[in-house]
């Protein structure tokens, strides 16, 4: 189970006035808003394992919680983020052996700015750290809002998700380039073209933001309990709906002023599906699911529509982080509950 987090809720003329945001470009074309904010969704206590896992297994430290995770296919790097106390996992991905180095923060995800750049949100610094692969050295470091959780980047510009600011930020290196209020409890983020969209994992909406022109374009419904999302390709994100047992996918379209339109199809996945990774050079989809311990395989096509492929891959105990290495297709499943990583050949 995640440690639990506390939430803290603010919206409107409080959030503004407390953090000092702005709210431009946030009541466009398409804005929804939930009127009652329910719980944030969390994915399930996995079972106990009832086969064995497929694929090679590194174990990791013991009691090292890994979740947050990604593959560096220029320098050949897994990085996986561990907690208890904050670190970082590095594997070269021929000899699988993990290197472990101290962390700036805490980190539940992980991505890159660019080839070779880490990004590192942590949660308990209140900071979006960049690190240099393979060897993990801190290339810098700026403040944004509470809990950042997730982040992406278009280019040089990064959106974290500040998850109890009920806010993303907007930086450029270490310059704060905006602050937009308007999610209750944004989560996952995924990047897609010149956009970025954003779950809000307590109103069950997702919000999208244009990091070119710096605007936030407004927000659609997200089924029962989103969580988690991926960029597909150039205007398409996968969400994953970990209440509601689905997977649905958003057009972040290419007008400077339209909101997301979706969702544009919504496919069902069972077991409270939660970690997930694209492979964009393959189109390919990997969804774990959080409550079966398993992995299932998704091709999806130009409107990113998916289709199953082949049955559920067994996989570590708590599967609630996914990655692909670019270059080969092979798959990383980071196991929270056993500290292991499962490694799947492309």
């Amino acid at each position: 189970m995640l440690t639990p987090r506390p939430v803290r809720r603010r919206t409107g003329a409080l959030a503004l006035a407390a953090l000092g945001l702005t709210l431009a470009g946030v009541s466009g074309c398409g804005t929804h808003t939930s009127a009652v904010p329910g719980p944030a969704a969390e994915p399930a206590v996995s079972p106990a394992l009832t086969h064995a896992p497929a694929g090679r297994i590194v174990p990791l430290p013991a009691g090292s919680r890994p979740e947050g995770l990604v593959v560096d296919g220029r320098t050949g790097t897994v990085a996986v983020a561990l907690r208890a106390p904050d670190r970082l996992a590095l594997l070269d991905t021929a000899t699988l052996t993990p290197r472990v180095v101290a962390a700036p923060g805490a980190g539940r995800h992980l991505s890159l700015l660019s080839p070779g750049t880490l990004l590192l949100p942590g949660e308990d610094a209140d900071t979006l750290t960049t690190l240099g692969l393979p060897g993990g050295t801190v290339l810098s470091a700026v403040k944004v809002g509470h809990q950042p959780h997730d982040a992406a980047a278009v280019g040089n510009r990064v959106l974290d998700s500040d998850e109890l600011s009920g806010a993303v930020t907007i930086t450029e290196g270490t310059r704060v380039l905006a602050r937009f209020a308007g999610p209750v409890q944004p989560g996952g983020v995924a990047a897609a073209g010149d956009r970025v969209l954003v779950v809000d994992v307590r109103s069950d909406e997702v919000w999208s933001y244009d990091l070119t022109t710096i605007h936030a374009l407004g927000s659609r419904p997200a089924g029962k309990g989103p969580t988690h999302a991926v960029g597909l390709d150039g205007r398409h994100v996968l969400v994953v709906d970990t209440t509601g047992d689905a997977l649905l996918t958003y057009d972040l379209g290419t007008s400077a002023t339209a909101a997301p339109t979706g969702p544009d199809s919504r496919v069902a996945a069972a077991g409270r599906p939660y970690g997930i990774a694209a492979d964009p050079v393959r189109h390919r989809v990997w969804v774990a699911s959080s409550a079966g311990n398993t992995l299932q395989r998704y091709d999806y096509d130009a409107g990113g529509r998916l289709t199953a492929v082949g049955g559920p891959v067994p996989t570590v105990r708590g599967p609630y982080s996914v990655a692909v290495d670019p270059a080969t297709g092979s798959v990383y499943v980071a196991g929270i509950d056993d500290a292991q990583l499962q490694v799947l050949p492309g």
